[in-house]
């Protein structure tokens, strides 16, 4: 009965150990990354330092080309932020 009688002298008790901190810096690289969530997420349509510049009256705008507003809406919140 010697250390090998273990089957891999320990490696299955040493590969969790090293294993798991090696997972955890993954995962957090991949989904954390300073609240940022995946990479994938970012990628495509608005980067954020374009949706900032962005004014009130051309989400507006892009809302109602979207169809995500009606025209009594458009004119009610074009109305609205004229006024502020």
């Amino acid at each position: 009965m010697g250390p090998d009688s273990m089957g891999g002298s320990g490696m299955w008790i040493i590969f969790p150990i090293i294993m798991i901190p090696i997972m955890l810096t993954f995962m957090y690289m991949m989904f954390m990354r300073g609240g940022q969530g995946p990479p994938w997420r970012n990628s495509g349509s608005h980067d954020s330092a374009n949706s900032e510049s962005e004014t009130a009256s051309d989400i507006l705008r892009t809302r109602y080309a979207r169809g995500e507003i009606t025209k009594e809406q458009f004119d009610q919140m074009s109305q609205d932020l004229s006024t502020h």
